[in-house]
């Protein structure tokens, strides 16, 4: 999220660092008192319940926005409190919040409602992650807002069950606002899963879970195709807001909004594996794969039964209907494709940390299906992250299993020589391959490499057979079961060259 700075920009800079420099003087300091005369620039006109009434100004979000960068950085017990105080009637009402007319308000990108919410959810987690003694009050704050959030997205529904001819106004500037609103407080979520309990996720992830409905997707994705097909006049900011997310491969829909639900699930698992010094927007695999067998397993770590197998179902059902789309997805743009392996492999991800703390629960044996489907079909494995996500997460099966890893010793050489595959994926591949020998006797490595080195050393070959990856070219099981693999249908005149794994 960012404000473009091709004009005002004195004035947003000049707001940030004014919050920045004061959250870091010490109490002493005059510039200690910089964030109260910020609060006080602007006047929150809040009713009796504290919501906030009448649109926002460009100035007074750019205070606002201003304030919640600076979040970070606040120690003081009484500046928290000051703008937690400011900010809460924010987010409770962002979805429904109006904005002054201005032709600066196009600078605030994408838009100002999904802006809005991000940085003040962001803001409201950073107080609660820094100053214990309030995260009671944020975490509050947190679920009355997802809560209010499902109560929406019921009514989204009911508008849409009720509209049986043209496109109404109003009904489709409630569903704009409220799905890009949605995906600045899923972001927010994200990148600060720590700041919640467990169990506080837990519940958090039912909520969602709940807006999450069948009839919701439906009901926003009719809504949204229905406006990119007007011609009304009134309807021409509205378009203009859905070409600019297009424009940034973020088209709005209930694709992007299942995208931006998988990756707050891929944050709730991840957190359950990785350390808490872990940098936020680390490469979680990366620091998988560099782990002992012994150091993936993950001990105690308070995640219960219960809402393990809650998120596992989840997860399940999530690529279940992914696999289901996926005839659709092919006539799709590429944006809709890019997405929908993106959140695949956000789930695969997810799936791979569940597995790590309870297999009994996240079988390996499931997600291991899920991984050789992506490299049998060419088109999920030209999506570049999918496909380095996929390998990944086979390396790291493969640390917790023998018989993983003795299956990938066999299967990867072929994957690599088919040629299947862009040079960053072979890359990946060739890393993954290396690091599951690592996990092998000697004699076996020695052998695959000299098979593969042999392969390799003949040159490229239109007649290398592009087949299932645990299927021969006759179509028949090629030794999976039994530790071999067929010969490839590769023949050099010197000699015939197979890779045979003994076990």
């Amino acid at each position: 999220m960012r404000l473009n700075l091709s004009r005002g920009a004195l004035r947003r800079e000049a707001f940030e660092k004014l919050a920045v420099l004061s959250a870091q003087a010490p109490p002493s300091h005059a510039a200690h008192q910089d964030i109260p005369r910020l609060c006080s620039l602007y006047k929150t006109s809040a009713s009796s319940d504290g919501s906030v009434k009448g649109p926002i100004g460009l100035r007074e979000l750019e205070v606002l926005i201003a304030l919640c960068r600076a979040s970070s950085s606040i120690d003081s017990l009484e500046h928290a409190e000051r703008l937690l105080q400011q900010i809460t009637p924010y987010l409770t009402e962002a979805q429904t919040q109006t904005f002054r007319p201005s032709p600066f308000l196009r600078h605030v990108h994408p838009s100002p409602w999904e802006v809005l919410v991000q940085e003040v959810a962001s803001a409201m987690l950073n107080i609660g992650l820094r100053i214990p003694s309030l995260r009671p009050q944020v975490v509050t704050t947190i679920t009355n807002t997802i809560d209010t959030y499902v109560h929406q997205g019921q009514s989204i529904d009911r508008l849409n069950a009720s509209e049986d001819s043209a496109l109404d106004l109003d009904n489709a500037s409630k569903t704009i606002t409220f799905s890009v609103s949605l995906l600045g407080l899923l972001s927010a979520l994200a990148q600060r899963p720590q700041v919640l309990t467990v169990q506080e996720r837990a519940t958090v992830t039912r909520k969602l879970r709940t807006l999450y409905s069948e009839k919701f997707m439906i009901a926003v994705e009719g809504t949204l195709s229905s406006l990119r097909n007007s011609h009304g006049i009134h309807f021409k900011e509205w378009k203009r807001l859905l070409k600019v997310y297009a424009s940034m491969g973020r088209p709005l829909g209930a694709m992007l909004l299942q995208h931006a639900f998988t990756n707050y699930l891929a944050a709730l698992a991840t957190a359950m594996v990785m350390p808490l010094d872990f940098p936020q927007g680390g490469q979680v695999l990366d620091y998988l794969l560099q782990q002992t067998p012994q150091n993936l397993l993950v001990q105690d770590n308070g995640v219960d039964e219960s809402s393990l197998e809650d998120l596992t179902e989840l997860l399940t059902e999530i690529v279940a209907l992914l696999d289901a789309d996926a005839d659709y997805l092919q006539v799709s743009s590429a944006w809709q494709q890019q997405l929908a392996f993106s959140t695949k492999a956000s789930c695969l991800v997810s799936f791979l940390c569940c597995s790590l703390v309870n297999e009994s629960i996240a079988d390996a044996d499931v997600i291991m299906g899920w991984l050789e489907g992506v490299l049998t079909d060419p088109v999920q494995l030209a999506d570049d992250r999918l496909a380095s996500v996929t390998l990944k997460s086979m390396a790291v099966l493969a640390k917790t299993s023998k018989a993983f890893a003795s299956n990938l010793a066999r299967s990867l050489p072929r994957f690599i020589v088919q040629g299947r595959m862009t040079s960053d994926t072979v890359v990946i591949a060739a890393n993954c391959l290396a690091d599951v020998l690592q996990l092998l006797p000697q004699d076996l490595i020695i052998s695959t490499l000299y098979s593969l080195g042999n392969v390799l050393s003949t040159g490229p070959s239109t007649n290398r057979a592009n087949t299932s990856l645990f299927i021969d070219g006759n179509g028949t099981a090629n030794g999976t079961v039994n530790g071999s693999l067929s010969s490839y249908t590769q023949q050099p005149t010197e000699s015939s060259i197979s890779l045979v794994a003994n076990d």
